[in-house]
């Protein structure tokens, strides 16, 4: 169902296929999205291979501080400023993620940060509520997150209109019309370094 139904999801969410890359069965932690949308501005710069997880929870940290010494960091991540600075200074920066500043300062680059959304979505045949807690948990990444349900499950779905609401998580209804959004998701703003994970394996 999911294959077949994300061309559907694309044009739901007035997304150009050409535009962005997609990939389905993405395991992040102990999830795995159906479907992860990137859709990216032409000056998005990308890794030229999936980022460690030591790699991703520096960038992460340094793109909630915006800008930072190694040794600051560090004590966030509880890393040597040395291990630090070696991952800052290697594929961090040799594929133009940072950039550095004077006195030791380093930032992550706009074009890393501002020019990617990153839209999940869960597809489920009728358990709603596993979808929904699994959707949510997709905001660690994810800008938008939604639903995916055949049209029935989704007529069910949406008398809960309030939870999916309160998790910020979307709606989408799957028929043989195609796909409609029954409900908006609310763009997240606080990603974990799953986002830097996701943004890299996309």
């Amino acid at each position: 169902m999911v294959r077949r139904a994300t061309p559907f999801v694309l044009a739901a969410l007035c997304l150009c296929p050409d535009q962005v890359r997609v990939t389905h069965e993405l395991p992040i932690g102990p999830s795995i999205a159906d479907v992860v949308i990137l859709r990216s501005r032409a000056d998005l710069v990308r890794p030229e291979a999936p980022l460690t997880v030591a790699e991703c929870i520096v960038l992460s940290t340094l793109r909630r501080l915006g800008s930072a010494r190694p040794e600051t960091i560090g004590r966030h991540v509880f890393m040597s400023a040395d291990e630090v600075r070696d991952l800052l200074e290697g594929r961090l920066s040799e594929w133009r993620l940072v950039k550095s500043r004077e006195r030791g300062i380093v930032e992550v680059r706009a074009s890393w940060v501002q020019a990617a959304e990153v839209i999940a979505v869960e597809a489920k045949l009728t358990r709603w509520r596993d979808a929904l807690a699994q959707a949510t948990a997709y905001r660690r990444y994810a800008d938008r997150a939604f639903v995916l349900l055949p049209k029935p499950s989704a007529d069910l779905a949406i008398q809960h209109e309030s939870a999916f609401r309160a998790a910020g998580v979307g709606l989408m209804a799957y028929d043989a019309q195609g796909v409609a959004c029954m409900i908006a998701s609310r763009k997240a703003r606080l990603h974990s370094w799953h986002r830097e994970y996701a943004l890299s394996r996309v």
